[in-house]
Formats: structure tokens, C-alpha cells, sequence
């Protein structure tokens, strides 16, 4: 993602629109470097949510990342730390805007 020169808000505002936008597109995501790249994307994008107290947006977000790891490769050695990473913000942000049942579910997965 480029950088325009642009205030933060306007930049935060860029990169939810950029990560909207390629997450509308992932069906035509087919490289392992694309669907990383989309991964990277959807975590920095709910790091930044959640960072704003936006957690219901900063939870879809983490769970758009987990979803793009297939199940064969989500928790094979190289995305091992990536995988648990997401579970554990996905969860943290589930239970900062009240949705316990459903962070419950996924923690003792």
C-alpha cells in the first residue's frame, strides 16, 4: 500500500477502503503471495481498528485473515505464529464488544 501524503486519519481512512476493496475481490485471490499479501492486510487493517476501539470491526477483519489460511496450511510451521497471532487478537476483540459465546467458541478450538 502506498503512502500519500495525507493526515493519519485520511491514511487509516485509505488502508479500510484498500482491505475493503481486496477483501470484495478475494474469490480472483489465487496466489499463495496474494492471499498472504491479503492476510498481512486484514491483520494491519484490524490491528488499526481495534486500536481505534472499533473491535466488531477489528474481530470481521481477523476472522476475513483466518479464513483466507486454508485449514492444510493455517497452522503448518511458517504460519504457525501468524495463525495463533489472529486467534488471539480475533478473540480478544470478540470479547471487547461483548460477543463472549462466540470468542468462547473460538478460544477452545
Amino acid at each position: 500500500v502506498n503512502r500519500w501524503e495525507c493526515g493519519a486519519e485520511e491514511e487509516h481512512d485509505v488502508l479500510f477502503a484498500i482491505v475493503e476493496h481486496f477483501n470484495k475481490g478475494r474469490d480472483c485471490t489465487k496466489t499463495k503471495q496474494e492471499i498472504s499479501r491479503l492476510v498481512d492486510l486484514n491483520y494491519e487493517a484490524g490491528d488499526l481498528a481495534v486500536s481505534k476501539t472499533a473491535f466488531r470491526v477489528g474481530a470481521i477483519l481477523f476472522e476475513r485473515a483466518i479464513a483466507l489460511l486454508s485449514d492444510d496450511d493455517m497452522w503448518e510451521e511458517e504460519n504457525y505464529e501468524l495463525a495463533f497471532q489472529l486467534h488471539i487478537k480475533y478473540v480478544e476483540a470478540l470479547n471487547q464488544y461483548g460477543a463472549f459465546e462466540k470468542a468462547s467458541d473460538v478460544a477452545q478450538r
